[in-house]
């Protein structure tokens, strides 16, 4: 049974995702294009990479972010959301570590939100590896994608730490309790981080 006000908190939250996500590619138009051309003189491939994420339900969809990293370096099974990436890493483009610390390569996903495959709230979609190897070793893995996975989330905006279970911790924590008042309080808190570089 769903409750009607978990109908309506959906419904409420897909047309401010929506609205959320023009918003900020509008804001957001100079930067991008600032990215754009910083890409293409920097190494002359392809501007946007693509990744296949599992999305809410199991559902695999592909993920798009500006490629920060060399052509011949980019390989479909890396994930470039994990923390072991270093600062010196020689895969990434010099021009695009400002890129990575403010996040700007994140910005194409507002067109998966657009498309209803991510909220601008919500646990952070992995890849379907990493989905498969934690489904089997780790419990309620799964529950984390009852919602929709999201551009940033509550364990964003808490911790940087790469083990799954603290990760899963966070989301489930997140998916019991959420309300559209703590969406826009993790929204918020997220662009104080990024906009102070502290965001990882």
């Amino acid at each position: 049974y769903v409750r009607p006000k978990h109908i309506m908190y959906s419904h409420i939250k897909r047309i401010l995702d929506k609205f959320v996500a023009l918003a900020i590619l509008v804001v957001t138009l100079p930067v991008t294009l600032i990215a754009i051309l910083g890409i293409k003189i920097s190494d002359f491939g392809p501007v946007i990479f693509t990744q296949t994420r599992i999305g809410k339900f199991g559902k695999p969809f592909k993920m798009v972010k500006f490629r920060t990293m060399y052509q011949d370096k980019v390989e479909e099974g890396f994930d470039d959301d994990i923390e072991e990436i270093e600062h010196n890493d020689k895969r990434i483009m010099p021009f695009c570590k400002w890129i990575r610390k403010f996040h700007v390569d994140d910005i194409p996903q507002m067109l998966n939100v657009l498309k209803g495959e991510m909220s601008i709230i919500g646990p952070r979609p992995v890849r379907e590896e990493v989905y498969d190897e934690n489904r089997e070793n780790i419990p309620f893995w799964e529950c984390r994608n009852w919602v929709r996975p999201g551009w940033t989330g509550w364990q964003q905006v808490n911790t940087n730490e790469p083990i799954p279970e603290e990760r899963l911790a966070y989301d489930l924590y997140y998916i019991k309790h959420r309300t559209l008042f703590w969406d826009i309080v993790i929204f918020f808190q997220y662009l104080a981080r990024v906009l102070s570089g502290k965001c990882k």
